[in-house]
């Protein structure tokens, strides 16, 4: 695991090296363990000009993987960021083809690979991956993402350069880049509480999107997709044979992420998905497993006592790290790492247990990907029901509606996210005469796209961007090909929330201490059977993971394999109203947020006080706004051309 950046000079002008290194210098704490720098100034007249840069996080062959890594005649260099899993099977391949090695790093594998098969490469790829070839003779470079999109890539254009990095913050080294805002990406953000690739907060600053791969040469530069996730047709084995299958696959996705030559565990919350990790991780492994969880003060809360359920069925070295309200304290250094508007409040948590547990290993195993690969949002079955309920008489919608509004009143001063509460969502959105997409969106949302022009200062911002915000989700649900309404919102979120928001908040937050996390789960052989599984296998009666719940059997404790969905949030609600409720006010009242004149005052005053008088739930919008307003005082002021705004 690891931190990559690099610039591309079209004038073939040398690539300072000082300008490499202080873009590698950005990402030291993905790669604590040691810094490459390489250069390819232009080979005769008219040739392009490369520098490539890595920050090492050492892995796999801890003495000879050192990158950037480049064949005998330097023809051919590449920067890597995490593993290829299946690396031990593609060498023994190209052995048998003759290929000579000198170490015994995945990175040589993939230099290899591309040597023989080009862009091609990516098809035998099994892992989580961000990578950048140069290769001279062709003049491209190539650039590429996994097909989950575990890691990260971002790049940026301007004139006859194109700079690339792992995080933002590596092509905000570069002082002189243009830090526009994109309209139409601040909109997405405050409705979806992320920005979705390909766009960034900056205009001219894009992400690679999963599964995409991008070349740069003398036809110009090319955005492509080279897997797609297949949804059918589906198997017609048994549903018994398909449990079988399916464990097999399991199984196989967790013993190749245990290739490591250093310390490795597990995060374990009490839910179904890390406890079956760690019962596979344990069974496959000759010493006790290490696991580490977050707790919380509230209960309601805290999942550790039901992790602890786990860890004693499997005997794990079980670690417990408490999160308290003054978490608050570390997001101005966090909010640095996303580099841009990011508004998970479970970004939190998921920082402290990487920090703790990188105190003890160097790779984790998580549970990322079980949730909407297996159906395990209770929303996906709630989106079936809505459908089938459409066919009632509107009196009844209105009835839905009158309801909604008494179960959100009586949630309101709950801690916790309750069952109520998820009830009266689905019951407004039901009221509402809107169709699916248009109902998932209420269900996910933080602002609705409606809200946006009265939330924003005419005299500031003024009206919303002209691009619908909505359309990024909608677009997603209207062309799925799957079969059922449960799978249509399961490849959904496989495409937007898992990669978009998930899998950025878990790379950011652990890669912030050096910690390497890999998500069995998101295999892609496991993804492709799984997908042709019908979708009443994964989730029957209201009963989510089935699965899953019976590929584990007696594995898990019964507890946990009965254990309802609960989530990995904090106690949000009740922090804005308590200790958190001065420093929120402070910061979107501040007078810096007065002068930007982004959004109304009035507007953001009437929010914090229906949520702090317990007259309305306003926690998810508020954090919203409160990590908008830390970014602009953090990211963007403290950049060169911070002041820099499109309108």
């Amino acid at each position: 695991m690891c931190g990559i950046a690099g610039v591309l000079q079209r004038s073939g002008a040398p690539v300072p090296p000082e300008r490499l290194a202080g873009m590698a210098d950005c990402l030291r704490h993905r790669g604590p363990d040691a810094q490459g720098l390489w250069t390819d100034d232009a080979r005769g007249p008219g040739n392009w000009s490369v520098g490539l840069a890595h920050r090492r996080l050492s892995i796999i062959d801890l003495a000879g993987g050192a990158q950037p890594m480049a064949n005998e005649s330097g023809s051919i260099c590449l920067v890597l960021n995490g593993e290829i899993y299946n690396y031990v099977e593609l060498r023994a391949a190209l052995l048998a083809r003759g290929v000579r090695f000198r170490t015994e790093s995945d990175t040589e594998v993939l230099l290899r690979q591309y040597e023989i098969e080009g862009i091609d490469c990516l098809k035998r790829l099994r892992g989580m991956f961000a990578f950048a070839i140069w290769d001279a003779g062709r003049q491209r470079l190539f650039l590429a993402r996994d097909r989950a999109g575990k890691k990260p890539l971002w790049w940026a254009e301007q004139g006859n350069r194109l700079l690339f990095a792992s995080e933002l913050q590596g092509l905000l080294a570069d002082p002189d880049w243009d830090r526009s805002i994109d309209r139409t990406a601040l909109d997405r953000y405050l409705v979806y509480g992320y920005i979705p690739s390909p766009a960034s907060i900056f205009e001219r600053v894009r992400k690679i999107p999963p599964a995409h791969a991008m070349t740069v040469d003398r036809n110009g530069t090319r955005l492509f997709r080279y897997w797609q996730a297949p949804m059918g047709p589906k198997w017609t084995f048994s549903e018994t044979e398909g449990v079988e299958r399916f464990r097999t696959l399991f199984e196989e996705a967790v013993r190749i992420r245990l290739r490591s030559d250093v310390p490795l565990g597990a995060f374990l919350s009490g839910g179904l998905d890390s406890a079956s990790v760690v019962a596979v991780m344990a069974r496959l492994s000759s010493r006790p497993v290490r696991t580490f969880t977050i707790g919380f003060e509230e209960s309601d809360y805290s999942e550790a006592a039901a992790a602890r359920i786990t860890a004693r069925r499997w005997g794990t070295e079980h670690r417990e790290f408490l999160v308290r309200p003054n978490a608050a304290e570390i997001l101005p250094d966090l909010i640095r790492h996303y580099g841009e508007p990011y508004a998970d409040s479970s970004a939190l948590p998921t920082y402290y247990v990487a920090r703790e547990t990188r105190q003890h290993v160097t790779v984790a195993l998580c549970g990322d990907g079980g949730d909407e690969l297996l159906g395990g949002y209770p929303r996906y079955w709630g989106g079936a029901v809505s459908v089938r309920l459409d066919r009632l008489p509107v009196a009844c919608k209105r009835w839905a509606g009158r309801l909604a509004g008494r179960l959100e009143r009586r949630q309101i001063q709950t801690a916790v996210v309750h069952p109520l509460h998820r009830l009266g969502r689905f019951l407004r959105a039901f009221s509402d005469q809107a169709d699916l997409p248009e109902r998932y969106l209420r269900w996910v949302g933080f602002f609705m796209p409606e809200e946006l022009a009265g939330l924003y200062d005419p005299a500031g911002w003024g009206a919303p961007g002209e691009a619908a915000p909505q359309d990024f989700l909608f677009d997603l649900i209207r062309t799925s090909d799957a079969e059922s309404v449960e799978e249509k919102l399961m490849q959904t979120d496989f495409r937007s929330y898992l990669p978009e928001d998930l899998l950025v908040k878990v790379d950011i937050a652990s890669m912030a201490h050096g910690l390497e996390v890999r998500s069995p789960f998101l295999d892609q052989e496991l993804v492709a059977f799984t997908n042709r599984c019908p979708s009443h296998w994964k989730i029957r009666g209201g009963q989510t993971k089935r699965l899953l719940r019976r590929a584990m059997g007696e594995a898990l404790p019964e507890a946990i394999r009965r254990r309802p969905k609960m989530g990995f949030g904090i106690p949000l609600g009740q922090w804005l109203r308590g200790e958190l409720r001065e420093w929120m006010r402070g910061i979107l009242l501040d007078p810096s947020a007065r002068r930007r004149r982004w959004f109304r005052i009035e507007t953001v005053e009437r929010l914090i006080r229906e949520h702090t008088e317990g007259i309305r739930d306003h926690r998810y919008r508020l954090w919203n706004l409160t990590m908008l307003e830390l970014w602009a005082s953090t990211v963007l002021e403290e950049t060169p051309a911070g002041a820099a705004v499109s309108r």
